[in-house]
């Protein structure tokens, strides 16, 4: 068995175990959006720090969903153009744009471990929870890490057809 071929379970587990995480993450938000509004509504006291919760976990939400999003090829291609290309052109035209998606993903990657550390170092924090904000950007950085990795998995693919 190839090595790329070998890695799809892998792969296949952390996109999934990350979807399932992003996929709880919107249902509690949803159900801490309704109580805070009920909350507010009838009683008059809201959830204090919910546009924190809200803000910061979306941010996870995001970054967990996309690798899955990738992976499946659900995002959005414009290939009105490319359609009319030679079949070999076409697939030069993903090649390139895989690796220049791969690249600039590494890119982000880094530079948000870069910018978790500097949270970390900084003791950075929620304005209403004083959440430290260190995690959420690490956790990001993880959820690009795999979407890098699903982007090279689908390059090695590319370059093998």
């Amino acid at each position: 068995m190839e090595k790329s071929s070998s890695l799809r379970p892998v792969i296949t587990k952390l996109v999934n175990l990350l979807d399932s995480i992003a996929l709880c993450i919107a249902a509690g938000l949803v159900l801490l959006l309704i109580a805070h509004i009920l909350l507010r509504v009838f009683f008059g006291a809201p959830i204090l720090g919910t546009h924190d919760i809200v803000s910061l976990f979306t941010v996870v939400l995001v970054s967990f969903a996309l690798p899955r999003c990738t992976f499946e090829k659900d995002h959005i291609a414009i290939d009105l153009l490319v359609d009319s290309f030679p079949r070999r052109l076409q697939k030069s035209v993903d090649g390139l744009i895989s690796f220049i998606s791969l690249v600039m993903f590494a890119i982000f990657t880094f530079h948000f471990f870069k910018y978790s550390y500097s949270k970390y170092l900084g003791h950075d924090a929620s304005m209403t929870l004083n959440m430290l904000l260190y995690p959420f950007v690490f956790v990001m950085a993880l959820g690009f890490l795999l979407l890098s990795l699903v982007l090279l998995f689908q390059l090695i693919e590319q370059i093998k057809d």
